[in-house]
């Protein structure tokens, strides 16, 4: 799957981009917010790539490698744990600090949620969440600006009309 924006070129992540993700998981202003822990393996990378294949193969979910026109990886944005009963997805994403404050994942994210329908198998309106560290506040107010509400300290939604 691939999907262009005006500065933007999100592909479904493969192990190619194993090493450039190891780079952004890795960079410390990153990690304080995720929920992969400080310091990941290159093993560890290889395997959370593995995880994100294998759960595209279920339609459970996808993660989408954000990279510029020369290729760049600059971050990730995924969709995970896909409830077709519930109609419900999560959202996560996670950008190298180097690329902060240029608003490439306020344009990722719209992205992914322009093109759902396209990346799971969706009947009706679905409900988005966003899990965050409740110190993250430039994620929180990425999310608010796109539109989703706040629901507790940690936790945001967006619903998407079919």
């Amino acid at each position: 799957m691939r999907f262009t924006t005006s500065r933007l070129v999100l592909k479904s992540i493969t192990h190619k981009d194993a090493l450039a993700l190891y780079s952004v998981l890795n960079d410390p202003l990153v990690a304080q917010y995720n929920d992969y822990g400080d310091s990941l393996s290159h093993e560890q990378i290889k395997d959370l790539i593995q995880w994100d294949l294998e759960q595209g193969y279920l339609g459970l979910g996808c993660r989408m490698a954000i990279t510029n026109a020369q290729g760049l990886l600059l971050g990730t944005v995924g969709l995970y744990d896909f409830d077709a009963d519930k109609q419900s997805v999560n959202i996560g994403f996670e950008l190298a600090s180097v690329h902060w404050r240029h608003g490439y994942m306020s344009e990722a994210v719209q992205c992914i949620l322009v093109n759902i329908g396209q990346l799971l198998n969706i009947s009706s309106d679905i409900s988005v969440f966003a899990h965050l560290d409740e110190n993250n506040e430039r994620s929180a107010k990425l999310l608010l600006k796109l539109g989703f509400s706040k629901q507790s300290d940690n936790l945001y939604r967006k619903l998407l009309t079919a």
